[in-house]
């Protein structure tokens, strides 16, 4: 008979084991950046701009062209009073041609193309870093509903032991009605209060199981907790670098250096064009059949070519005036990015070491109330306090705890916002 039990708990503990997936913050992170739409569409971005580099790149080197025509001459042509006798003319011609001098037009195209290619690069990488901030939060946010759930379940124990601890107080009698009713009702108040703690708790499992590109029917089980002790941050040394290194303002300055080679390339649209052009032709003519040959015709021709285009209604001096202003826009948005990524390391740097004075303070307060609650129950137990105590000191407790626990998530999450601000400060670090 035993036999017949364990064969089907093998098969739940073994599903049990497929649907669960433990997650530390490092292989989280792999499993989001593995997933990411994002990273995708900008690899496909980069990708996009290597052929648009390629195609700049492309009217610097020979250009090489063929053709071939057929015709049926109505009326013969005549060269200098002499007539040819032909009513068709087959002629295959290839032409060479070689940009020499452009005033910048194609130079810094395939210049400006370099700097798109470069900039996208580092999106890609500013890109990474918001995934990895995404994914922590998430974690963080699992993290946080689970101490919040513990919290819940600790709070609706307590009011359950202050029931009973009245109840056995009065065994051999009747208990104050009022009395018993109150504590009912904290009991009553604490159940509702554990049901939203479970369902913050699902949602912010499925929240990460977005971001990790997970089904939604896996289980997910976090290995690592809150970290609560972290190394002092000198917001002075991580200022200088953000300001100098990171990837925010490279991406910037790549935008100005972009803009500006867009100008000038704009610049040389207006300006002549110099070039040097080799051209064959090989004619066949027939005075009988369109196909047939009666004398044939082969030139070839080397020269220089200078093409100008003096108007052609404003186009590109509006271009040219475009770009400058884009360069201008780029520059004072780089100012602007300092200003705001300065007074967001600053602020967040101050909320975390604020948080850190804070989280001994909680986690002592925390101490301190779980003694005072205890303290308070024995005392009603032997009839020497008041419920209302008891509730103060219990809530009191509860209230510490869930402080704690947002106190936790408050700095891991400041301090991923750091992370992620001057990720190149940390040695790379994740």
């Amino acid at each position: 008979m035993l036999k017949y039990i364990l064969i089907p708990l093998t098969v739940v503990l073994t599903a049990n084991a497929e649907t669960s997936v433990e997650l530390d913050i490092q292989s989280s992170i792999e499993m989001a950046q593995k997933y990411s739409p994002l990273l995708k569409i900008e690899e496909v971005n980069i990708e996009q701009l290597e052929y648009d580099k390629r195609k700049a790149l492309g009217m610097a080197l020979p250009q090489v062209s063929t053709e071939y025509t057929i015709n049926n001459f109505k009326t013969k042509p005549s060269y200098g009073g002499f007539s040819l006798n032909s009513d068709y003319e087959r002629t295959v011609g290839v032409t060479v041609s070689q940009a020499l001098f452009t005033f910048g037009a194609v130079g810094n195209a395939v210049k400006a193309a370099d700097a798109a290619t470069v900039m996208a690069e580092l999106k890609q990488k500013l890109t990474q870093r918001e995934v990895i901030y995404l994914t922590k939060v998430s974690y963080y946010s699992v993290l946080l509903a689970e101490e919040q759930l513990k919290i819940a379940q600790g709070s609706l124990k307590n009011a359950q032991d202050n029931l009973n601890i009245l109840q056995n107080y009065f065994s051999s009698g009747r208990p104050p009605r009022g009395d018993v009713i109150r504590l009912q009702t904290d009991v009553a108040l604490r159940k509702p209060q554990l049901e939203e703690a479970k369902s913050n708790l699902e949602q912010a499992k499925a929240q990460l199981k977005v971001v990790l590109g997970l089904k939604d029917d896996r289980n997910v089980v976090l290995k690592e907790s809150f970290k609560t002790t972290f190394n002092k941050i000198d917001f002075n040394d991580l200022s200088n670098t953000l300001l100098n290194k990171e990837l925010q303002v490279q991406a910037l300055e790549q935008q100005i250096e972009f803009n500006d080679r867009l100008r000038k390339a704009q610049r040389g649209k207006m300006l002549p064009s110099i070039g040097a052009f080799f051209s064959y032709s090989s004619s066949e003519r027939s005075n009988k059949e369109i196909f047939d040959t009666d004398s044939t015709i082969n030139s070839s021709v080397v020269g220089i070519s200078v093409n100008w285009e003096i108007w052609n209604g404003g186009q590109n001096r509006a271009e040219y005036k475009k770009a400058i202003a884009e360069k201008t826009k780029a520059q004072i948005q780089l100012q602007k990015t300092k200003d705001d990524l300065y007074i967001q390391l600053k602020q967040t740097i101050q909320s975390f070491n604020t948080l850190q004075k804070n989280i001994k303070s909680d986690m002592e307060a925390v101490k301190l109330a779980q003694q005072s609650f205890r303290l308070s129950q024995n005392r009603f137990k032997a009839g020497k306090t008041s419920i209302t105590e008891l509730n103060s000191t219990e809530q009191l407790l509860t209230q510490s705890k869930a402080t704690l626990a947002l106190h936790k998530y408050q700095i891991n999450q400041s301090y991923a916002v750091i992370q992620k601000l001057v990720q190149s400060a940390f040695g790379g670090k994740q």
